[in-house]
């Protein structure tokens, strides 16, 4: 019933509790989002996916190319 869109560095920082499905779109981590270290990126994706109900990924393949983007989805889940 509610979305939540993290796609700045404030909005890294918040908590999220509750119930929730977690919608990664995997071009959090193209060149115009590297203003965010990919680092906080990595972490805040690992954290919230352990404590959601459902995770879905959309691999963005108009922003980036797919094999960059299979290797951060390895990187995530690793």
């Amino acid at each position: 019933s509610d979305a939540k869109i993290i796609d700045n560095r404030n909005t890294f920082e918040e908590k999220i509790s509750g119930e929730y499905v977690l919608d990664i779109d995997i071009d959090i981590f193209s060149v115009e989002m590297n203003y965010i270290p990919e680092e906080i990126k990595l972490q805040k994706i690992r954290e919230l996916s352990k404590h959601s109900k459902l995770v879905t990924i959309a691999t963005s393949p108009y922003f980036m190319d797919q094999q960059q983007a299979i290797t951060l989805i390895q990187r995530i889940f690793q």
